[in-house]
């Protein structure tokens, strides 16, 4: 059997959903697959591209054939690619890209054939908010602008919506306040998961009525309080009431709507001044209609903000989480928390079991004034859909030199600092505390006295 032909064959096999062959050089692989390219439907695996990375992956560091393997994947990328092109629903084009990405990605593929599989859209970077952890003061001293999305910004990438597993409507702003909104709506194609993040201020019962017509599957509300004086101390305004009836009417209208598919999340950012309502918090969304409670830990950006971190009383932290488990379990509550952890560094080899950064391959961030990025922390922009076409964006010099240098020894500046990408564990000070300036620089905190804050 050729290389081409066991090309075919195995990327036919992989969109039957044939599972992964385990093998450990490119010969045993092609024997085997000459041998019985089909296998038992039991071992059949959830992630299918993972046929196609783990046959690539055989003897990578080996004395495989390497012209051969290259070749194997250069026929594999071009059947993924006329599969997709040519599918003939947008769920089809959806699995034969993510197939396609999922392939160029572990293969470190600089100029891609894919598109990204995960999206976020900032439709506004307007708030009505200003909340201790968020970093909206940035905006201006950066010399960017408030700004709705166009809609010459929505003209210029429609084109890569369909391909998205993963639409995030959020960003650096409140989404809700943009005059356009609904016309982005009127964009997203059914299928995939459709994610609204809001502070729930303008989520009213008419909106989220409305909201009910659109493939908007998950709703992802922001706020960590049980009393109104805590939730102004982090938000900066006295909105609690307001959301909370929001929440209940969002309930309400996606069971009058008959959406079963809409979930409803809380996003709790965790810090000292709130962590031990946390167990109370858990008993209370589950009243108001939510389904899925998700904690996270602040991170801190400013030094005023570092008497807050729970860096500091772990054994606090730990015993609330505990708690809130437990109640969550009572409730019926699907619950997530950081996990338990003690203050100490990294273990770099430990932490190596963290995967490699992904973003670059499967991601893409559509600022409000058109620019795009690889992630949504990233401190640079690699491109504007308003300057160039978004194809020609997505596999710029900017993208590719990220693409080869993300998980090297050498990364750049803005992933240099990245807990992700650095392996940093939960119990290091630096998975906690980053401090970043006004103008959006990294300040060492010894150093914090000297940068501009305000």
């Amino acid at each position: 059997m050729s290389v081409k032909d066991l090309a075919k064959s195995l990327a036919k096999s992989t969109f039957d959903a044939v599972p992964v062959l385990y093998c450990s050089t490119l010969s045993a692989g092609v024997k085997l697959l000459q041998k019985s390219p089909m296998v038992r439907p039991e071992q059949i695996n959830e992630r299918p591209y993972s046929t196609l990375v783990k046959f690539l992956a055989m003897g990578r560091d080996k004395n495989a054939d390497r012209k051969a393997r290259r070749a194997l994947y250069e026929e594999l990328r071009s059947q993924l690619v006329r599969l997709r092109d040519g599918a003939g629903s947008i769920e089809e084009k959806r699995v034969m890209n993510r197939l396609l990405n999922g392939l160029e990605r572990d293969e470190a593929e600089k100029n891609l054939l894919s598109h990204p599989v995960r999206g976020y859209i900032e439709v506004s970077n307007y708030c009505n908010l200003r909340c201790q952890m968020c970093g909206q003061s940035y905006l201006e001293s950066k010399g960017d602008k408030r700004r709705h999305m166009a809609r010459e910004v929505y003209e210029k990438i429609q084109e890569v919506l369909p391909y998205l597993d993963e639409l995030t409507v959020s960003g650096f702003g409140e989404s809700l306040l943009s005059p356009y909104f609904w016309e982005l709506m009127e964009l997203l194609p059914w299928g995939g998961m459709k994610r609204l993040i809001t502070n729930g201020i303008l989520l009213d019962a008419e909106t989220s009525a409305r909201l009910m017509k659109y493939p908007v599957t998950d709703y992802t509300i922001s706020f960590e309080a049980t009393d109104r004086e805590t939730y102004e101390f982090i938000r900066s305004g006295d909105y609690l009431d307001q959301v909370v009836e929001n929440l209940k009417a969002l309930d309400a209208n996606r069971k009058a709507a008959g959406r079963d598919d809409v979930r409803i999340l809380i996003g709790f950012v965790a810090m000292k001044r709130n962590i031990e309502q946390l167990p109370e918090f858990v008993r209370r969304v589950k009243d108001y209609g939510a389904d899925i409670l998700q904690v996270s830990f602040l991170h801190v950006t400013r030094p005023d903000l570092i008497e807050q971190s729970l860096y500091f009383d772990p054994e606090l932290a730990n015993r609330m989480f505990e708690q809130a488990r437990r109640v969550a379990a009572e409730v019926g509550l699907e619950y997530h928390d950081p996990g338990n952890f003690e203050p100490k560094p990294s273990d770099p080899a430990r932490s190596r079991r963290i995967r490699d950064c992904y973003e670059p391959w499967e991601f893409i961030y559509f600022g409000s004034n058109g620019k795009v990025r690889p992630c949504c922390i990233y401190c640079h922009d690699l491109g504007s859909v308003l300057q160039t076409s978004y194809p020609e964006t997505w596999n710029n010099q900017s993208f590719q030199a990220l693409r080869s240098t993300v998980n090297s020894d050498q990364p750049n500046d803005c992933c240099a600092k990245c807990w992700f990408v650095q392996h940093i564990d939960p119990g290091d000070r630096r998975f906690h505390i980053n401090l970043v300036d006004k103008h959006g620089n990294y300040v060492e905190e010894d150093q914090a006295d000297k940068a501009e804050w305000e």
